[in-house]
C-alpha cells in the first residue's frame, strides 16, 4: 500500500482515500447488523452513529482551533471532510439499494453538498471557519433519533416530544440562522477569487432551499403536535 501512495498524486490520494472510508462506513454499517432488525433499520442507526461522532467531532475540533486562533486547514479537518463525503455517497447507494420511495431532498442534498465538501477537501484552499458550514449538521442527531425510535413505541411516545422541540430550536439556530450566514459569508468570499464559485453558488443556494423545505416540515410538526396537546387538554377540562 505505501508503494501505490507515493505513486499518487494528492488528489488521486484524496479520491483513493474516499473510496476506502467509504468500505469503511459498509464494515460499520454491516456491523450494526446485531441490533437492527433490517436493513432500513441498520441504515438509520449507521445515520444517527454519523451525525453523531462525525460533524460533532469536527464542532469541536473547530471551536479549539477558533479558540487558539487557526484559520488554515489542518490533515485533520481534510480527513473529516473526505469521511463525510464517503459517508454521503454510501447513504446515497443504501438509499437506491435498499428503499423503494426514494427521499430525493436527501439524494440531492448528498449529491450536491457532497461535490462542494470534497472542492474543499481536494483544494484546500479554504479558510478552517468555512467547514462550520458543514460541521453544523450534528443538528440532525435528533431526527436521526427519532426516526430509530419509531421502531419502539413506547420509547418513541416517551421521548418525541422533547426530541422534536430539540430538533426545532436546533435547526432554527443551527441550520436556519448560522449555516445560513456561513454560507452567504463564503459565497461573497469565493465570489472575489474561486473560478468554480458559480457551481459552488448554485450548491449552497440548493442546500439554503433544502434547509427551508425541511424547517417548514419541522414546524408543520411542531404546530400540528401543539394543536393536538391543545384540544387534549380543552377536551379534559370541558370534561
Amino acid at each position: 500500500m505505501s508503494s501505490l501512495i507515493h505513486t499518487l498524486s494528492l488528489t488521486e490520494l484524496k479520491l483513493y482515500l474516499v473510496f476506502t472510508y467509504t468500505l469503511v462506513w459498509y464494515f460499520l454499517y454491516n456491523a450494526f447488523g446485531f441490533v437492527a432488525q433490517n436493513k432500513a433499520q441498520q441504515l438509520k442507526i449507521i445515520t444517527a452513529f454519523f451525525y453523531c461522532l462525525v460533524p460533532t467531532t469536527l464542532s469541536i475540533l473547530l471551536f479549539r482551533g477558533t479558540l487558539n486562533g487557526e484559520v488554515n486547514l489542518s490533515s485533520a479537518h481534510i480527513h473529516f471532510l473526505l469521511v463525510i463525503v464517503s459517508f454521503y455517497s454510501f447513504s446515497t447507494i443504501e438509499e437506491f439499494r435498499i428503499k423503494s420511495n426514494y427521499n430525493w431532498a436527501l439524494i440531492i442534498h448528498h449529491i450536491a453538498f457532497g461535490l462542494v465538501i470534497l472542492k474543499f477537501a481536494i483544494s484546500a484552499d479554504i479558510p478552517s471557519t468555512w467547514l462550520w458550514i458543514v460541521a453544523v449538521q450534528f443538528s440532525s442527531i435528533f431526527v436521526s433519533l427519532r426516526s430509530i425510535l419509531k421502531s419502539y413505541p413506547k420509547l418513541y411516545k416517551r421521548f418525541n416530544t422533547v426530541l422534536e422541540e430539540a430538533d426545532f430550536w436546533t435547526f432554527l439556530l443551527v441550520r436556519m440562522l448560522f449555516q445560513t450566514f456561513m454560507m452567504l459569508s463564503a459565497i461573497y468570499d469565493m465570489y472575489l477569487v474561486d473560478e468554480y464559485r458559480y457551481v459552488l453558488i448554485a450548491a449552497f443556494f440548493l442546500s439554503m432551499l433544502l434547509n427551508i423545505i425541511w424547517f417548514n416540515q419541522i414546524v408543520a410538526k411542531k404546530i400540528k403536535r401543539n394543536k393536538k396537546t391543545f384540544d387534549k387538554g380543552l377536551t379534559i377540562s370541558v370534561l
